[in-house]
């Protein structure tokens, strides 16, 4: 949620405003996402082992970059349409063509970018637990679930000689990919039923 909200309010006023705006959120936007945020979260966590809430607040703080390009990218293209540039001749202010027109009509891509920001943040969040910096235990997570499964993987069964605890490393790991892989199907599916463009091939 905090990565679609901020992600939408940045992509929006820059697409829709564009020149200097746009130049200096663009310079912002690469020079930030050239240190890859796993390694900032990595550093983050290894200091402060923040709690689950605070850590949830890094994770949509930090995964705002995509959403907001990826929407200045969609309103550039939403207000050359003939209706916003008959509602600002007919005297409409930036606000009202923003909220009435250039973002409901982009609700398609805000859906499908925000599906792929939640399956990417889970994966990160995985990640980070799985390296033992992410959230703390006792609280479940299936990075913890992965991260304690490597106590086990030596075990086997001593009349079969079976490894016993493969499903510890197994299950978790199967859990995180449909999750995020039902995320993105979702988010495709949406987006076919709700662009207009697509109804109207139909």
């Amino acid at each position: 949620a905090i990565a679609m909200v901020v992600g939408v309010l940045f992509g929006t006023i820059t697409g829709f405003f564009g020149g200097v705006v746009d130049d200096l959120f663009m310079w912002f936007i690469n020079t930030v996402t050239s240190v890859p945020d796993i390694y900032l979260l990595i550093i983050i966590n290894a200091i402060f082992r923040p709690s689950p809430l605070v850590l949830t607040l890094y994770l949509g703080l930090l995964g705002w970059f995509g959403t907001a390009r990826f929407m200045r990218g969609n309103v550039l293209k939403v207000r050359a349409l003939d209706f916003t540039t008959s509602a600002r001749a007919i005297g409409a202010s930036n606000s009202r063509i923003m909220l009435q027109h250039i973002i409901p009509n982009s609700i398609p891509v805000i859906i499908v970018i925000t599906a792929i920001d939640v399956g990417a943040l889970i994966l990160t969040e995985s990640i980070l637990s799985f390296l033992g910096v992410g959230v703390p235990p006792p609280t479940p997570s299936w990075g913890n679930m992965l991260f304690g499964a490597q106590d086990f993987l030596q075990y086997r069964d001593p009349v079969t000689h079976a490894m016993g605890a493969l499903h510890l490393l197994v299950l978790p790991g199967l859990l995180t990919t449909f999750t995020v892989l039902a995320f993105y199907l979702v988010g495709d599916g949406l987006r076919d039923a709700l662009d207009p463009m697509l109804k109207n091939k139909r």
